[in-house]
Formats: C-alpha cells, structure tokens, sequence
C-alpha cells in the first residue's frame, strides 16, 4: 500500500479511539458526529451517514443505559433506540437530562452540518473504521456492500474505506487485503499491562499506521488550525483528566458536583441567569493556560 492522500478522513467508530488516532496522525481537522459515539457495528454508522442524520438525535429515542463514575467519566450513557449509536460523554450525571439536551443537540447539529459540507466538497475520502477487539473481520463482501452504500451517498467523490480488525498475534499492523479502494489491516491494538487490558485500544499503534499510509490535505486557516489544537488539548486533558490522579479525579467529580448543585439553588432563588452556568475550576485554568501558550 502506497501513501495516499485525501481531502477528507473520518471516523465510523466503533468508538471514539479510531478519531483520537486520525487526530494523533495529523489526519483529522474538525469535530464531526461519530467521533465520540458508540457504534453496534459498521452497518450502523453508514445507515446515519446515508441518511444524512435525520432523526438520529430525537429526545424521544434515547434510553438511559448507564452511569459511570469510572476512569474520569461521570457521565449517563444513552443509547438511540433508533440508530443503535451510544452517547457516552456528553450527558453530565450532575445535571438533568431536560438542561443538557439543548446543548449537546445544537453541538451535534453544528458538526452533523460541518460533516455533511465536507462531504460534498471532498474529491477523495477516506472513511475509517476500528472494529472491536471481540469480533472476527467482517467478510469482504459486507465491507464490499457498506462501502457501495457510501459512494452513492457521495457519487461526485472517491470514497475508500479503511478497516482495522484485532490480531493478537501481530507485533506490528499487517495489510491482510488491498484491493478495490477498500483496505483491510490486522493490528494488536488493545494497550496491555501486565498482560491485562487496560484500553481497547492503543491510538499510538493505529496513529502510527496512518501517518505512514495516509496523508489528508490541510486546508484550514491560522486560526480554525489553533482552535481545533485548543479543542483537542481540552478533550485529551478532560474536565476529570486521563492524566490526573486518582485522588484528583475523585476530587474534581465531588467539586463539580457541588458546583452544580449552588448553581440549581442560584437559580431557583432567581440569582442566576437561567442560561448562565458557573464555570469549574478545571475550565478556568484551561483558559489560563491557552492564554499564556502553555
């Protein structure tokens, strides 16, 4: 497999490491709608991509599956009982549902209509998908048909599709098959210790793959380039932080929690803004730190 360049690269899922590796791999420049969702299976992601997100965010259809207080979540995780894609970050378990689903809705209309845009004006795309550790490589015939489904979604394009599937058994990621715009990798991806899983998947080995076999056009301004590095900065660090303590998560989780209930016995005494939302320590310190290019 030669390196080949795209205008466009994104994410199918099934979760939200195959985008942290586009981004590690200097191969993604925007935030777009299955970045941070959790998909059933391929079929799944290309269904909402088909249909250009309709209906994929209705109220009505999201269903309260868990809540995590783990590894720096303190989320509820919903999943869309009619597209089968998993929310598990944007619904905070210390503020209701009814306050939170404005935002995260307008948030994802915006990146479902910056997504759809790309599509459109995109020569060549590069769609990715990871699938998970447990499950066999789909056979090539229902990669075959799910990729059809995409280039007549974008018939003005050449749509590829690029596929990770688990090979314990592989030091290295290893192309298994190369042919018709569609690219089959084996790869030991899940980050070990100890011989136990600690992540499902390593982004360095997926990253590092990438940047040898794909190359994706840079087209953005100074400033659209420095606001998606602060983005991603924010979404790498956490409000929680991966690269924080134990005891400095547990921390912030009680802190912001307290936070959230001054900010509901504010409002209900009618000294708060109802839109206005008292800004966390973590927040704040970011901004500081952006300020001074740190």
């Amino acid at each position: 497999m030669n390196k080949r360049e795209y205008d466009l690269a994104f994410s199918l899922g099934w979760a939200c490491g195959c985008s942290q590796a586009l981004r590690a791999a200097g191969c993604q420049f925007a935030s777009y709608p299955i970045d941070w969702l959790g998909s059933p299976g391929l079929a799944y992601s290309v269904d909402v991509v088909c249909n250009d997100f309709d209906h994929w965010l209705d109220a009505d259809d999201l269903r309260l599956i868990d809540v995590s207080h783990d590894a720096g979540f303190c989320t509820r995780m919903y999943r869309n009982d009619r597209t089968g894609l998993g929310f598990s970050h944007e619904f905070s378990d210390f503020q209701p549902f009814a306050e939170t689903y404005p935002k995260v809705k307008a948030s994802y209309d915006r990146r479902v209509a910056r997504f759809l845009e790309a599509l459109r004006s995109s020569g060549r795309i590069l769609a990715v998908y990871v699938e998970r550790a447990s499950r066999a490589c789909l056979p090539m015939a229902k990669l075959t048909a799910e990729v059809d489904r995409l280039r007549r979604k974008c018939a003005s394009s050449k749509v590829d599709l690029l596929y990770f599937y688990e090979d314990r058994s592989l030091a290295e990621p290893k192309i298994v098959s190369d042919a018709d715009g569609i690219t089959v990798v084996a790869a030991d991806y899940q980050q070990l210790e100890d011989g136990k899983v600690t992540q499902y998947l390593n982004v360095e080995t997926l990253a590092r793959f990438l940047r040898e076999h794909i190359s994706v056009v840079d087209r953005r301004t100074d400033e659209e380039r420095r606001k998606f590095e602060s983005d991603c900065r924010r979404t790498a660090s956490g409000r929680w932080g991966y690269d924080k303590s134990a005891f400095r998560r547990w921390l912030n989780q009680r802190a912001y929690k307290l936070y959230r209930h001054l900010e509901r016995v504010l409002r209900r005494k009618g000294l708060i803004h109802p839109r206005r939302q008292i800004e966390f320590w973590e927040e704040t310190w970011q901004r500081i730190c952006e300020r001074r290019g740190r």
